[in-house]
């Protein structure tokens, strides 16, 4: 799925509709270098996405095509969204691998099954210190407040003018596991409270007493996108590797697996209620 770049998905497109364009005139990519003065490999190097398009070289792209106006205005503002800097960038030092954000930060739909840590997108950063710590060797200790900062900025996502929709099928467990002490916890269950209340969240929790269900083989994050060519991708992250996987197959199991303990789990006015009495408790 990623490439050198680890292009957003907003980058992909805008790099398939450029190579269409193109196409579609038939020019070669020597033919459009030689025009614009490039070295004859620049435009497939960007075409395979393993060269950045900056923004100056795209408006020179579109004035060879000669795409009428509101296409230049289309794929112009497409390109300058595409190639901003994202916020994950800056925490490279912590997180070598950057296609997860980069994707997680074009979806339109956002699925966690989660069964042993609360997504990211919903911890405070204290209980984001206290997991890092606890997964961590004490002689890198000194990286948890990065990555509890990393964990904040990434949070931005539900702010947006157009956030993503997000659903969340949490065990019950997560809910009286007290990272970092009662205190913490009880802040985090209330922060997955006001998340669901005032942003496009739906958590579902899946009780105790539901027993065993198909979410039990495993925590993973289903990613969505708009557009035709922007298929899903299934994410999972473990102690030894990470999957990130587009087949038909693997979705297909995830998809299962999610419409199982969407059967079991409780409806969100449950789950909050739920939430709410374990939060009372501690």
């Amino acid at each position: 799925m990623g490439s050198k770049l680890s292009l957003t998905v907003r980058g992909r497109r805008l790099l398939r509709e450029l190579k269409a364009v193109r196409e579609r005139l038939g020019l070669t990519p020597e033919q459009v270098a030689g025009r614009l003065g490039w070295h004859r490999s620049k435009l497939y190097r960007i075409e395979k996405g393993d060269s950045r398009l900056i923004l100056n070289d795209l408006e020179e792209l579109l004035d060879v095509y000669q795409v009428d106006p509101d296409e230049y205005q289309r794929l112009r503002e497409l390109g300058r969204d595409a190639f901003k800097r994202g916020w994950w960038l800056g925490y490279r030092d912590v997180f070598p691998g950057d296609t997860f954000f980069a994707a997680e930060h074009d979806a339109s739909r956002i699925t966690y099954l989660a069964l042993y840590q609360l997504p990211g997108l919903f911890q405070t950063a204290e209980h984001a210190r206290a997991l890092t710590r606890a997964a961590l060797p004490e002689h890198r200790w000194h990286i948890a407040d990065r990555l509890a900062a990393a964990q904040l900025e990434r949070q931005s996502l539900l702010e947006r003018a157009d956030p993503p929709e997000v659903v969340a099928y949490l065990d019950e467990g997560l809910l009286h596991r007290p990272v970092g002490g009662p205190r913490v916890g009880a802040a985090q269950l209330r922060r997955l409270l006001d998340v669901a209340e005032a942003r496009p969240v739906s958590l579902r929790v899946v009780p105790f007493g539901a027993g065993a269900h198909g979410g039990l083989a495993g925590p993973f994050t289903l990613l969505e996108f708009d557009g035709a060519d922007d298929g899903p991708v299934v994410y999972r992250e473990g102690l030894f590797d990470t999957v990130f996987s587009d087949h038909a197959a693997d979705l297909d199991r995830c998809r299962w697996a999610l419409a199982d303990a969407d059967r079991v789990a409780l409806d969100p006015a449950a789950s909050a209620d739920l939430i709410r009495t374990v939060a009372r408790d501690w």
